[in-house]
């Protein structure tokens, strides 16, 4: 038995909603570590080099990608949600079980939330440096302190 053309162009209308399904969760992902990556490289050169306040302006680059990708991430949420009714609509049309395609939903709200975190924080982070709140020995400091709590611990 033969299926008919519009069913079989319901068919191949599911496969490619899967396939784009994967490459989108496999790109947010991937998209998502580089992104921390970079945020987490460039944070700690210039929370490393705190005695020049000035070096902490290279934390606008990673805010603004930041910023950018929770825009991207927020729109994705709309997308995401299109792709799931559209899928769930061709399955009961087709009379398939239907995959669960949440949690792309689920990972971009993730995401958008952790750029937005991100962003807000590397801009504090900023302007406390800029402010002079952020010095040198204010991190001595704190490295001491933690340390001395380190050792009091093993005690």
């Amino acid at each position: 038995m033969s299926e008919s053309p519009r069913d079989a162009m319901l068919r191949w209308k599911l496969e490619r909603d899967i396939e784009v399904y994967r490459f989108y969760l496999d790109v947010s992902v991937k998209a998502s570590i580089f992104l921390m990556a970079v945020t987490g490289g460039i944070s700690s050169y210039v929370l490393s080099k705190s005695d020049s306040p000035i070096i902490s302006v290279a934390l606008v680059f990673p805010a603004i990608i930041n910023a950018g990708f929770a825009v991207f991430f927020f729109y994705s949420i709309r997308e995401a949600r299109r792709i799931a009714r559209v899928h769930t609509d061709v399955c009961r049309t087709l009379g398939v079980p239907e995959f669960n395609l949440k949690p792309l939903r689920s990972v971009c709200q993730i995401f958008c939330l952790m750029s937005a975190v991100a962003t807000a924080g590397l801009l504090l982070l900023m302007a406390a440096s800029l402010g002079g709140k952020v010095r040198g020995g204010d991190c001595e400091k704190t490295r001491t302190a933690l340390a001395s709590s380190e050792v009091e611990m093993t005690r």
